[in-house]
């Protein structure tokens, strides 16, 4: 994970527990803030796809999301597309790997990346789809995915 997409993460959890302080003690706010950031912001079906809680996927609903996806960045973002995808040996436990690059390094593209990433997640951890996305400025980033796979860039 980049360090600002993870600056904005611990944000987003302080926030929330600093919300539910006002009600209930410090250690069940931390408790409460952190599970509630896992299940709307992890990638809870990634790490389930291979168990019958995960929904099965095939490439027309992948074209569908990545189309989605694209749609939800605009310009400001470029969203590469990785794994299995671009291999072209879809299982129906494959998972959609994403990596969303902020063009603008500034904070407010940042932040607007940020929870659209997030609104992406939520959506797919509620349908059960596995979706593994991550934001990042470096291209350096990018030396870390396989070499065998060329990504698509939207």
């Amino acid at each position: 994970m980049y360090w600002k997409e993870l600056v904005l993460r611990l944000a987003f959890e302080i926030l929330i527990y600093f919300a539910f302080t006002f009600a209930l003690s410090k250690i069940l706010s931390f408790l409460l803030a952190h599970l509630i950031c896992v299940l709307l912001y992890g990638q809870i079906f990634v790490l389930l796809r291979y168990t019958p809680w995960s929904n099965k996927v095939d490439r027309n609903y992948l074209d569908e999301l990545i189309f989605w996806v694209k749609s939800k960045y605009g310009d400001d973002c470029l969203v590469y597309v990785y794994g299995s995808y671009v291999r072209n040996e879809i299982k129906s436990t494959s998972d959609l790997d994403l990596r969303i690059k902020v063009k603008n390094g500034g904070w407010v593209s940042w932040l607007r990346a940020f929870f659209v990433t997030a609104s992406i997640k939520i959506s797919s951890n509620i349908r059960g789809y596995p979706v593994d996305i991550f934001l990042f400025e470096n291209d350096r980033f990018l030396t870390k995915m396989r070499d065998d796979e060329k990504p698509y860039i939207l």
